[in-house]
């Protein structure tokens, strides 16, 4: 680790990591903040529960990890991870998640985020991973499995997103059972452009026919259809 990454994980009055719980279970919030703070090496500087708090406190303090829980009532875990990605990129994040499924790991990786975890770990091993994310360099961060990534090709779902908006839209209204006529006038799109991308997807998702692209898409569960329209 660089001498600024050093300067900017520690605080100058304490010589401990700051660090920002999110969770929108209070009792959740105030367990992590007792375990994190028996730590020498870490001090709980704030504790917010959603989306919007959490950019609101940010804007406020300064902080170097967050600690994020993927389920926030009314919003995604992820979604706030991303924005923290993007608005404050030297801040790491460790996220903890009660259902780890493949499209969750392979989101986080496509993030950036530096750490995953079972929130119902044993405070020792949260307290190694918290350290783990603030000690390893940013190129060494959530790296996903390549079984994880297997299973997810052989379900179609890697091949879904390589597919634009639009594309994705097309095979969205298929399993609506729409004709192409009354597709072209949902995108904005000829009745022949859209006979086009739906010939070139089923090559792509490896398909024989409209049905089973419908059915393919149709089949996502919440988590595969997050991870595809991610960042879209």
């Amino acid at each position: 680790m660089s001498t600024k990454e050093k300067e900017s994980i520690t605080t100058v009055d304490t010589g401990k990591v700051r660090v920002l719980i999110c969770d929108d279970h209070a009792i959740v919030r105030d367990a992590l903040a007792t375990v994190i703070d028996s730590s020498p090496s870490f001090r709980v500087t704030a504790q917010t529960e959603g989306f919007d708090d959490t950019i609101a406190t940010l804007a406020e303090i300064d902080v170097d990890v967050v600690v994020l829980d993927i389920r926030l009532k009314g919003s995604s875990g992820l979604e706030l991870a991303r924005r923290l990605r993007a608005d404050a990129p030297s801040v790491r994040i460790l996220l903890l998640t009660g259902y780890l499924s493949d499209e969750i790991l392979l989101e986080a990786e496509a993030i950036g985020v530096d750490g995953i975890m079972d929130k119902s770990s044993e405070p020792e091993l949260i307290l190694e991973r918290l350290t783990a994310v603030v000690t390893g360099s940013r190129r060494t961060g959530y790296m996903v499995p390549l079984e994880v990534k297997r299973r997810l090709d052989e379900r179609g779902v890697l091949a879904l997103l390589s597919l634009s908006r639009t594309d994705l839209g097309i095979l969205e209204l298929l399993g609506q059972g729409m004709t192409d006529k009354q597709i072209s006038q949902r995108v904005f799109l000829g009745a022949q452009t859209v006979r086009n991308r739906v010939s070139r997807m089923l090559a792509v998702l490896g398909r024989e026919n409209r049905t089973q692209l419908a059915l393919l898409f149709s089949g996502l569960d919440e988590s595969a259809r997050s991870l595809i329209f991610a960042g879209r």
